[in-house]
């Protein structure tokens, strides 16, 4: 069942779940909450156990303030929340959440520190960095909510985390990942050599570029041979996220069909929750009918149409390699070739091609993604695990 579909209760004991699942921490003093277009708040309690999250422990407040399901107090945190929500009604969800990389980039208060990895700011929105109220009086909390009123998306705390925010709260869930994933990057290549940053002319082109590919419908087609490749595409996906070198959302994959058709993961689906009817079929440069493909197709459409004798494609951001993305440093696999391409390399697709022709199987983008090409899935694998094994060997 999608998460939006859920009752809101069971959608942030959901999310809970989710946050633990990838390391993250609530129990001291984080929250979760969520407001309903009648203005009604569902947040979670003081000592919301994280562990075993139940519907029953998070607290409904109506927009009169009257309280129901009090079992326990609600997060102290309530007055941000309700902020927030008061003075952005763009906002549906806000989650409060720890994470021991955020929390060690949290001392910074550089916004250029961002700029280094311009798809975090085209993708999480405006992040500033922030101390924390010390008390919940008007006064202090107007202060701090005043950065999101100004535009901001997001804010990282000093101390205690981040607060994102979101249309939904997976949306804002995925805001915390990102973040996470990125205090990652930005950790392992800061340690281990000089960091490199876009110019801004590159940025602002970056944040210029649209994805807009028109539906086609298409026959119902159900085979051994496309059961196969659904589910190959499937752990593929899952693979790299259990890696990190993927997001719930961050990140995609492909795998051709025929000559003139492939297959991709959607881009608005979570990765460690992937179904066969999720992936999308693409035909023509044209995407099946009511669903939505990845962020990373003109990429993906570019590599499978010139390069007949590639067959899968991923498209990644390993925490592990960042030093490989963020720094000068030059990446080495075994019986694997690899090519360093310039940030600029991403407005001009046919860079990327003739890297491929040149016979590299790997393309490290400068400040961005890594690119993955292979014949067919089980070379995909190798250079996968050859790519994980070389880069947590550099980090140790």
């Amino acid at each position: 069942m999608k998460l939006d579909l859920m009752f809101e209760p069971d959608q942030i004991v959901e999310i809970t779940r989710k946050f633990v699942e990838r390391g993250f921490r609530l129990c001291n003093g984080g929250s979760v909450s969520i407001c309903d277009p009648d203005g009604n708040i569902y947040i979670s309690t003081q000592k919301f156990d994280t562990i075993n999250p139940e519907t029953r422990r998070v607290i409904y407040i109506d927009k009169d303030d009257k309280k129901y399901y009090d079992i326990k107090k609600a997060s102290e945190e309530l007055p941000i929340h309700r902020a927030i929500y008061t003075k952005r009604g763009d906002i549906n969800a806000v989650c409060h959440v720890f994470s021991p990389a955020i929390a060690a980039i949290g001392s910074t208060t550089n916004q250029n520190v961002f700029n280094l990895f311009p798809r975090l700011n085209k993708k999480a929105g405006i992040t500033h960095f922030s101390e924390y109220v010390k008390n919940f009086n008007t006064e202090q909390v107007n202060a701090f909510v005043s950065r999101f009123a100004n535009g901001a998306s997001n804010i990282i705390v000093d101390g205690t985390g981040v607060y994102t925010t979101g249309r939904t709260v997976f949306e804002a869930f995925h805001k915390a990942e990102m973040l996470d994933h990125f205090a990652k990057m930005y950790l392992n290549a800061n340690s281990l050599g000089d960091l490199m940053y876009p110019a801004e002319k590159n940025i602002e082109q970056f944040n210029k570029i649209e994805i807009d590919f028109p539906q086609y419908l298409r026959g119902r087609r159900n085979n051994k041979e496309m059961d196969s490749l659904k589910i190959g595409l499937i752990r593929l996906a899952l693979y790299t996220y259990n890696k990190n070198q993927t997001t719930s959302l961050l990140g995609s994959m492909s795998i051709r069909i025929n000559k003139e058709s492939y297959m991709t993961v959607p881009g608005n689906v979570d990765k460690s929750k992937l179904k066969p009817e999720d992936l999308v079929i693409m035909k023509h440069e044209k995407s099946e009918a009511w669903k939505l493909p990845n962020d990373d197709l003109k990429i993906h459409e570019m590599i499978l149409n010139n390069n007949v004798k590639i067959s899968c494609v991923a498209i990644t951001f390993p925490t592990s390699c960042s030093v490989y993305t963020l720094t000068d440093k030059q990446l080495e696999l075994e019986n694997v070739k690899v090519a360093k391409l310039p940030f600029e390399t991403i407005f001009d697709l046919d860079q990327i091609d003739k890297s491929i022709k040149e016979g590299n199987e790997v393309m490290v983008i400068e400040n961005d993604l890594i690119i993955i090409v292979a014949r067919n899935m089980y070379r995909m694998n190798v250079i996968m695990e050859n790519l994980n094994m070389t880069c947590d060997e550099k980090k140790s």
